[in-house]
C-alpha cells in the first residue's frame, strides 16, 4: 500500500509579497492555485507561509494520499494551464520534492495552532549513503529533539523523513540524498535557547559528524494551515 506523501515547494516570490494581503498579486495567485489543488483526488491538506529569514521565499507543504495522487494531477490536461498560472506568481525557479514524513500528517509541527513557528532543517548527504546509515541518522535527529524535551525553549513537535528525490544543496554542485525535519517551536527565540542546553550541544555534534554528510540548511516558517 502506498504511503501518504508530502509535497514540499520552496517558492521565490517578488519582494514585498504578503500572502495575507488580499491586494498582493502573487499572494492572490498562489492562494487561487491552492484552491485548485484542494479539488484534486488524493489531496489531504496544505500548509503555507513565508520564511522568517527571507520574506521573498514562500514554503508550501501539500499532504497527498500518495505520490501517485500528485502525479495523477500532473498528468491531467488541466495541469499545464495551472502550472503556467502558478509560475506567474514566482520570481525565480521553484524547488519541489516529496517526502514520507513520520508522523503523518505532520500538522503538529507545521500548523500555527500548535507550533507558532517551524524550523525547517535539511541535511545533505553523499548519494552513496546506505539505508542503514539513513536509519541511523534519522534516529540521531529524533534523539536530539527527544533529549531537549525538558530544556528551556523545548521543541513542541517533530515530523521528519528522507526526501524521495535526489536534490541539490547548491545549484550546479551535484545531486545529494537529503533528510528533512520540520520542528515546531513556540518562537525562534525558543529554538535559540534550546541550542544552549548541554544535551543539545552533545547531540548536535553527532548530527554534524554523521557519515557522508555534506552540509545543512536551516530556516524558519510561520505556517498557516489551508
Amino acid at each position: 500500500m502506498s504511503k501518504p506523501a508530502t509535497e514540499v515547494c520552496i517558492l521565490p516570490v517578488p519582494p514585498g509579497t504578503n500572502l495575507e494581503d488580499p491586494s498582493s498579486v502573487a499572494g492572490g495567485i498562489l492562494k487561487s492555485c491552492l484552491d485548485t489543488v484542494a479539488e484534486q483526488e488524493g489531496y489531504q491538506r496544505a500548509y503555507y507561509g513565508q520564511q522568517v529569514e527571507a520574506g521573498n521565499m514562500v514554503q508550501l507543504l501539500i499532504d497527498w494520499d500518495s505520490v501517485d495522487a500528485h502525479k495523477k494531477f500532473m498528468a491531467d490536461p488541466s495541469y499545464g494551464p495551472f502550472l503556467k498560472r502558478f509560475a506567474s506568481a514566482l520570481d525565480g525557479k521553484a524547488t519541489i520534492f516529496h517526502v514520507n514524513l513520520d508522523p503523518h500528517p505532520p500538522a503538529p509541527a507545521v500548523s500555527h495552532t500548535f507550533s507558532p513557528v517551524t524550523e525547517c532543517f535539511t541535511s545533505f548527504f553523499d548519494p552513496s549513503i546506505s539505508e542503514s546509515e539513513q536509519a541511523d541518522y534519522d534516529a540521531v535527529v529524533r534523539k536530539l529533539l527527544k533529549d531537549s524535551a525538558d530544556s528551556q525553549g523545548r521543541p513542541k513537535a517533530l515530523a521528519a523523513g528522507w526526501i524521495m528525490e535526489e536534490i541539490e544543496k547548491t545549484e550546479g554542485e551535484g545531486k545529494t540524498k537529503a533528510h528533512i525535519a520540520f520542528i515546531g517551536w513556540e518562537s525562534v527565540d525558543d529554538h535559540m535557547a534550546a541550542k544552549e542546553a548541554p544535551q543539545w550541544k552533545e547531540n548536535i555534534t553527532k548530527v554534524r559528524e554523521a557519515p557522508k554528510v555534506k552540509g545543512f540548511e536551516v530556516h524558519h516558517v510561520k505556517f498557516q494551515e489551508s
